[in-house]
């Protein structure tokens, strides 16, 4: 019938967008959060003599250097419940190796959903998994309360290398840094 053509050309899932970082620290826990949407799907359903919201398949895949194609990590079931309405899946991860790292989000329609187009339902982005230390440069003019919380966080992270240039200093003072440093440096390294 008509009515169920119309629907059937009119129904569309997608990954809107895909929010995730370009570079991340190996080890650092990092988040990916898709936005997922539909259009046509309420009809669709409504066709099918469903109520309610209509669930999806949200899968993230993960393809590292020297695989042979990306692998599904994780799956999570998601509701769809107006069309248009972006809904957010966010997933977790942690790298256990450095290099570029390709991340990709699929959505599946229900089964027996007859989508119109399948181009916009994988969206890939690249992590750059690396493990060098992010290197700062603290400068205070004096040892003040935020100042202290601060260095101390900072040098308690393995993957930060801090040198400190406390401009009220004396030589000999102790603090958490790598280097303590009497005058602004003249090099970058």
């Amino acid at each position: 019938d008509l009515r169920d053509a119309l629907a059937a050309r009119l129904l569309n899932l997608q990954v809107a967008r895909l929010i995730v970082p370009t570079d991340v620290q190996l080890g650092d826990a990092f988040e990916l959060t898709a936005l997922v949407q539909s259009q046509g799907l309420a009809a669709w359903r409504d066709q099918q003599g469903g109520e309610g919201a209509t669930a999806v398949n949200v899968e993230l895949l993960k393809q590292a250097p020297g695989d042979a194609g990306p692998v599904v990590v994780e799956s999570q079931r998601t509701t769809l419940a107006e069309d248009g309405v972006p809904v957010e899946v966010t997933f977790s991860q942690s790298p256990a190796a450095v290099g570029e790292v390709e991340y990709s989000v699929r959505v599946e329609p229900p089964a027996g959903a007859p989508e119109n187009r399948d181009d916009d339902n994988l969206v890939s982005r690249s992590v750059n998994v690396f493990d060098r230390p992010t290197r700062l440069l603290v400068i205070a003019g004096g040892p003040m309360r935020d100042y202290h919380f601060a260095v101390n966080a900072l040098h308690r992270h393995e993957s930060m290398q801090v040198d400190v240039w406390l401009q009220s200093a004396e030589v000999g003072i102790s603090q958490n840094a790598h280097d303590i440093l009497y005058d602004f440096p003249t090099e970058r390294e």
